[in-house]
């Protein structure tokens, strides 16, 4: 894993470890393995892109006015 790190495609150190995990966990099945990372990957991504889209419409909407809240005589 470290050596891999050389090339920056592959140099996110815990990205390595996590696929060592998933390929360990999958009982060494190269297939499950893939599947599980993009899988991931994808879940992870739909995630940035639907904060990204709460964010902007949060900035988007108008300010709630407040009330005048001092009593009236």
């Amino acid at each position: 894993m470290c050596v891999q790190a050389r090339w920056s495609l592959l140099g996110f150190i815990p990205g390595a470890f996590a696929g060592c995990a998933a390929y360990f966990g999958t009982t060494f099945d190269a297939a499950g393995t893939c599947l599980a990372l993009i899988v991931g990957a994808c879940l992870g991504w739909l995630s940035e892109y639907t904060a990204g889209l709460l964010t902007t419409a949060k900035k988007d909407q108008e300010p709630v006015p407040v009330a005048d809240t001092q009593p009236v005589a």
